[in-house]
């Protein structure tokens, strides 16, 4: 339990996504602040809802939302400066008057004009590391042109976005990632960063081949969410199946070249720029259901032994919580060596790790693994049992309040241990 001291502070969360039901980013926001909340904090968080800022505070123990202004769309507002997400941002300040902000994203919607904000509460700041989109133009250290990972910016440089055409392979698309690089590189984004929160070993260390970085970096990994598991299903079928974003570094073209022509069950769930690709890859396929996007909860009800979750992630994963899912409900997940996904796959017991990512690749080890049932069911029995080992929503609460005590400067914190857990 928190101490009498870290109760008396007041944590402004930013988080444009916050619900179970969205990614990755928006999931752990969501638990987080619950559980920070029922350890007796006191949390506001500022988030987009409908369209709209939305500031959620717990009055009278009620959670009330106050809206702030709406969501400025156009491509200025949305990725350049926007004076709604600024204004937002100062009366979110203003009502919480924060003695610590935790940011959960902040690169979309809410703009420069919110970052310059920020730096007029001169309170500590946190930043978990959900994407790299404080360092990186494309979000995720990876370039669309050639369809690898790029660590070119990661020093601090801006110009190699528009040399590596990093972004769709466009000259524009690139240059406004350039451009929204140099405006974050102008008003000081990472210099207010306090701490970087890198929930993998992976994170942690590659912000550390920065030596401006190296110092502000605190490793709490991810713990094991307990989200509601599918009903094991008792079956003898096996069936392949892909979700997730439909762009260029999650690899659903790459999935569907694998699966293309397999007698066997393929399921697709989600959708994005990549979608019209997977259709027309998987049209021939008389056992391919193609879902477009669905919840959380219909995409569980599908995973479970005997299925084989194919995630041909090109760009280096900060932490999967999608691999984290289709292990926990004893899939058998087939991914690759990129970013922190080998933290979470012990290859040949808890997985596969494909190496290189390449449709053939894939293709024979989802071949080789429909050939051997009693295989994948052992497999995903033990990606299982793998999960329960991870740190425990108690655990990594403990963990974030050692850190949040530790850049509040609170006696007794370890503020030289950076790395908490």
């Amino acid at each position: 339990m928190p101490s009498h001291k870290i109760e008396s502070a007041r944590i402004l969360v930013i988080a444009p996504r916050f619900d179970k039901l969205s990614g990755g980013d928006g999931l752990y926001a969501h638990i987080l602040t619950t559980g920070l909340r029922g350890a007796g904090l006191s949390i506001d968080v500022l988030s987009i809802l409908n369209s709209r800022f939305v500031l959620n505070r717990v009055i009278a123990g009620q959670e009330t939302p106050i809206e702030l202004g709406e969501v400025e769309m156009g491509v200025l507002g949305h990725n350049f400066y926007s004076g709604t997400a600024g204004s937002a941002v100062a009366k979110a300040l203003e009502m919480v008057r924060p003695t610590l902000v935790h940011i959960h994203g902040i690169h979309q919607y809410f703009t420069i004009s919110a970052a310059r904000i920020l730096r007029t509460a001169h309170v500590p700041m946190l930043a978990t590391v959900h994407d790299y989109k404080f360092f990186c133009g494309n979000a995720g250290f990876f370039s669309d042109r050639r369809m690898d990972v790029c660590f070119r910016c990661l020093d601090g440089s801006v110009m190699p976005a528009v040399v590596e055409r990093c972004k769709r392979g466009s000259l524009f698309a690139s240059t406004g990632a350039f451009v929204q690089m140099e405006a974050w590189k102008t008003t000081g984004l990472r210099d207010i960063v306090s701490m970087y929160h890198c929930p993998s070993k992976y994170v942690f260390d590659l912000l550390g081949t920065n030596a401006q970085l190296e110092d502000k970096r605190a490793y709490v990994r991810y713990p094991n969410i307990a989200l509601s598991r599918p009903v094991v299903k008792e079956t003898e079928h096996m069936s392949v199946v892909y979700f997730g974003r439909m762009v260029p570094h999650k690899g659903a073209r790459i999935f569907a070249q694998a699966v293309q022509g397999l007698d066997i069950p393929v399921e697709v769930f989600g959708d994005g720029p990549e979608l019209e690709d997977v259709k027309r890859l998987l049209g021939g396929h008389g056992k391919a259901t193609i879902h477009g996007w669905q919840s959380r909860a219909e995409i569980s009800a599908n995973l479970h032994p005997g299925t084989i979750v194919v995630l041909p992630y090109l760009a280096p994963e900060t932490f999967c919580f999608a691999v984290l899912e289709a292990m926990a409900a004893g899939a058998c997940v087939v991914s690759t060596r990129r970013g922190a996904i080998p933290e979470l796959i012990d290859h040949g017991r808890t997985g596969i790790l494909v190496d290189p990512p390449a449709p053939d690749a894939f293709r024979s080890t989802v071949m080789e693994l429909l050939s051997d049932q009693a295989r994948v069911r052992s497999i995903g029995s033990a990606a299982a049992q793998s999960v329960t080992l991870l740190p425990s929503e108690e655990d990594h609460l403990d963990a974030m309040l050692q850190l949040y005590s530790s850049m509040l400067g609170y006696p007794g914190s370890r503020q030289s241990d950076r790395r908490i857990v």
